[in-house]
């Protein structure tokens, strides 16, 4: 199972093609919908049409029509994550987040960096994609080391956290 980007699944087919997989939305929001509250979209931020959309007009109204003030607060109360405007950012749904207080000080204390491989903050996305990589390997590859794979994976994060002064 992946929750990784949507390009993953053109990845699969063109390098590992004898594998079965599926796709489908991650569950969320009261039962009976899903098993948690609280999803995996943090924000509706990005909307987009695939430039290869059989219908790309109607699929961009339907976004236009998804992030309107008040369907997106209808959304983000059933999938979780936060709002991206600022008018629904002092719900009292919100402030009983776990994440809560992080979304504050990412949007409010977070210091600017100028070099997003120096940025402590977007590491953890980056040993997830580390992680990945290692899990396609073993997937995909028989003859792969899952001891030296594991292995390069933790030198590489202790590498990176002595880079950004964390280690």
């Amino acid at each position: 199972m992946t929750n990784r980007e949507s390009f993953f699944a053109g990845w699969l087919e063109k390098n590992a093609p004898n594998s079965k997989f599926g796709i489908g939305p991650l569950p969320s929001g009261k039962p009976p919908i899903g098993k948690y509250l609280t999803g995996a979209m943090p924000w509706l931020a990005l909307q987009c049409v695939m430039k290869d959309s059989k219908h790309p007009n109607v699929a961009w109204d339907f976004n236009m029509f998804l992030v309107t003030d008040k369907n997106e607060i209808r959304i983000v109360k059933n999938n979780g994550g936060m709002s991206r405007l600022k008018s629904h950012q002092d719900d009292p749904f919100f402030k009983n987040l776990p994440y809560y207080k992080v979304f504050k000080f990412m949007t409010t204390k977070r210091p600017i960096v100028r070099n997003p491989y120096l940025d402590p903050n977007t590491l953890q996305a980056e040993l997830e994609a580390k992680l990945g990589e290692a899990a396609v390997e073993l997937l995909t590859n028989k003859n792969s080391n899952p001891e030296k794979l594991m292995s390069d994976m933790a030198a590489y994060g202790r590498k990176r956290l002595k880079e950004i002064g964390k280690m």
